[in-house]
């Protein structure tokens, strides 16, 4: 089982409600394995294609990649199940908000695509003239080829209530990092020596910052070195020059040096070879 910890700052991404403030996310009222067409006794059905627990059979019978990320009083676990790839086929999701409770979320994929999302919970929802309150909440999602949404529902307290465009919005940027964090967790293991990152060239500054670590350093190594990596930076960002690349690099953090634009730097990542480049979103830290 692999299993990555990270912390940032996706809470809302998973939490439609962040956006508005109308809606947080309390306690999921079901467990079961699947979807169920009914999460209690006062919510609506929602019809669910049978595609779902075919999904859900086919990436049980792989290895999960299990992940936690904490912003502030949310807490959000997931399994996620992904081809030898990286690409994702289904992800099991809790949502944990403290006071404002928890939510379950399912993100289904087909040929490396979101096709599916399903949420269930109870929320604080406001019904007048009813006062707000929590009730249950069930939505689903299904999504065209082009990520266009084909169907859209969601019930509240039994009841059919509007979806707004950025809860939806919301449920496309959270499968888009969870499909980022799946390929991160499927590469191939970092070797000895080799750190993943994001390096930065611009004039007069050159900078590497691991994955997980909180540090920019300064970034120097043999002339050779350094030179064939920018110019690796400049053919991948071209006009974009200046701005984050994740990298695989070989060679270990060193003292710092003291003059110059570098005495501005806590440390030296002394760079000894680069395994690889790409743009920041084609293989991003988890």
């Amino acid at each position: 089982m692999r299993n990555i910890s990270v912390i940032a700052g996706i809470g809302c991404m998973a939490l439609s409600a962040c956006d508005r403030g109308t809606e947080a996310p309390v306690e999921p009222t079901a467990s079961a394995d699947r979807p169920t067409t009914e999460t209690s006794r006062s919510a609506a059905p929602i019809a669910l294609p049978e595609a779902l627990a075919a999904i859900e059979d086919q990436a049980h019978a792989l290895e999960a990649i299990e992940g936690e990320v904490q912003q502030g009083d949310v807490t959000i676990k997931y399994r996620a199940y992904a081809d030898d790839s990286g690409q994702l086929i289904y992800v099991d999701e809790d949502v944990m908000a403290g006071d404002y409770g928890a939510s379950r979320n399912r993100y289904y994929f087909v040929d490396g695509r979101l096709a599916y999302f399903y949420r269930e919970g109870s929320q604080l929802v406001a019904m007048p003239p009813d006062p707000p309150g929590l009730g249950d909440v069930v939505v689903y999602l299904a999504f065209n080829q082009d990520g266009t949404p084909d169907t859209m529902e969601k019930r509240a307290k039994g009841r059919q209530v509007r979806l707004e465009r950025f809860e939806v919005t919301g449920v496309a940027r959270r499968a888009d990092q969870l499909q980022r964090i799946a390929a991160v967790a499927v590469a191939e293991p970092l070797g000895e020596d080799e750190y993943a990152g994001y390096v930065v060239f611009k004039d007069p500054l050159s900078t590497f910052q691991p994955c997980g670590d909180t540090t920019i350093y300064w970034l120097a190594g043999d002339d050779d070195v350094v030179a064939a990596l920018r110019d690796a930076y400049a053919a991948v960002l071209g006009d974009a020059a200046g701005e984050a690349a994740y990298a695989r690099l070989v060679g270990s953090v060193e003292d710092p040096i003291r003059e110059g634009p570098a005495s501005h730097y806590r440390a030296v990542f002394n760079v000894q070879a680069q395994t690889a480049l790409a743009h920041r979103a084609d293989r991003d830290c988890p």
